[in-house]
């Protein structure tokens, strides 16, 4: 399944985020405020409990294919962050109900 243009432009941006950490030798803050959109001027780097530690958060509304782009999402950090870890790491997936974990499981296995 082909992502939809707002999807492609959710995963390109982590990429784009995803080699700024590089460039900026794995410094969160400066890759987020590299990459930060210039209409999310309100949007401020919370590294208040990572410190550190790279995380990501994206915010969609319902029906916008969340976890279509999370699953996707893990391509890219596997094959774009994590390289010199064998392709090999660690994804800690949240979900609120058994159905969502259902859904989320259905589109990882068709990955």
């Amino acid at each position: 399944m082909e992502p939809k243009i707002y999807q492609q432009k959710a995963i390109d941006k982590l990429n784009e985020y995803l080699k700024s950490l590089k460039e900026f030798s794995r410094n969160p803050r400066k890759a987020f405020i590299y990459v930060k959109d210039s209409e999310d001027k309100d949007t401020d780097y919370n590294e208040k409990d990572f410190d550190e530690i790279p995380y990501i958060c994206m915010k969609l509304p319902t029906g916008a294919g969340k976890t279509f782009i999370a699953c996707n999402s893990i391509i890219e950090v596997l094959s774009n962050y994590l390289t010199n870890k064998l392709d090999k790491g660690v994804i800690l997936w949240i979900t609120p109900t058994d159905a969502i974990f259902k859904q989320t499981l259905t589109k990882l296995n068709d990955l």
